[in-house]
């Protein structure tokens, strides 16, 4: 129970820090040996992208 307790309060304080959509990503880490990141994709008409790296769509041509 108190793990979806952290569940929702983590999307719901993203979605609070991202509310102007110009994060692209944000990580911290714990230790020397464990680091937490959230990288961000967005989805636009002709590409997407996974933190800074664009991705056109794959468009079949059409005859």
């Amino acid at each position: 129970m108190l793990d979806r307790i952290i569940t929702w309060l983590i999307k719901r304080l993203i979605l609070l820090w991202d509310r102007h959509n110009d994060k692209i990503a944000f990580s911290f880490g714990r230790d020397e040996r464990t680091d937490y990141s959230v990288v961000v994709e967005r989805f636009y008409d002709d590409y997407y992208t996974v933190g800074t790296a664009m991705y056109p769509y794959n468009k079949r041509e059409e005859r």
